[in-house]
C-alpha cells in the first residue's frame, strides 16, 4: 500500500500439505489471509506451495456471540470439532485480512493496554494445526451485550489478522553469504 509500503496482505494455507491437490482434505489446513508489518523480508516472488511462517493475532472487529456451544451459521471446517471454523472475507468490499471465526476459547488472560490503561482479553483459542490468539476489548463486549469470555465456551466474529514474518524466508545469496561472512 503507497501509505504502508512495509506492510503486505499475505494469503494462502495455514497448516499446509506439500502436494496442492491435497489442500482441501489434509486435517488442519485452512485458508488464512493476514497483515504482515515486515513485508520488506520478503523476496519479490515466492514459488507455489513455499511455507512461510508467520507469527498472527486476531483483533476483534464484531464479536457476535459468545456462548457454551458453537452456532451453526456456516460450515465447519473438515476433520475438526463441529463448529470450528475459520473463514476469510472474499467478497470485492471486504476489508483484507479479516476472517469470521467460530473457535472454542482455550484460556484467558486479562491484560491492560499500557498506554491508554484499558483493560482487553488475549484468548487463547484452538483452532486447527495450533492455537491462535485472539484480543477482544471488554468495553465493547459490555456495549454490545455480548457475554463475557469463558474457557471452554465459543466466541464467533470478525477478525483482523495481523502479524510478522517468523521463519521460512529464502536463504541469502552466495554474493550477500560472502560478504556477510
Amino acid at each position: 500500500m503507497p501509505d504502508s509500503p512495509f506492510d503486505a496482505l499475505v494469503h494462502g494455507w495455514a497448516s499446509p500439505p506439500l502436494d496442492p491437490e491435497e489442500a482441501r482434505l489434509q486435517p488442519g489446513a485452512y485458508r488464512i489471509s493476514a497483515f504482515v508489518t515486515d513485508a520488506r523480508r520478503l523476496p519479490p516472488r515466492l514459488p507455489f506451495g513455499h511455507v512461510l511462517a508467520l507469527s498472527v493475532a486476531g483483533f476483534a472487529l464484531d464479536v457476535s456471540r459468545i456462548a457454551p456451544e458453537p452456532g451453526n451459521a456456516l460450515a465447519s471446517l473438515p476433520t475438526e470439532e463441529p463448529g470450528t471454523r475459520i473463514v476469510p472475507l472474499g467478497a470485492s468490499g471486504d476489508p483484507g485480512g479479516c476472517s469470521d471465526v467460530s473457535l472454542r476459547i482455550r484460556r484467558i488472560l486479562h491484560l491492560e493496554n499500557p498506554i491508554t490503561k484499558v483493560p482487553v482479553e488475549l484468548l487463547e483459542v484452538e483452532a486447527p494445526g495450533r492455537p491462535l490468539e485472539l484480543f477482544v476489548s471488554r468495553w465493547q463486549l459490555e456495549k454490545d451485550s455480548v457475554e463475557r469470555p469463558r474457557p471452554g465456551w465459543w466466541i464467533e466474529g470478525t477478525f483482523v489478522f495481523s502479524g510478522r514474518i517468523s521463519g521460512g524466508l529464502p536463504g541469502l545469496r552466495p554474493r550477500a553469504q560472502a560478504s556477510f561472512g
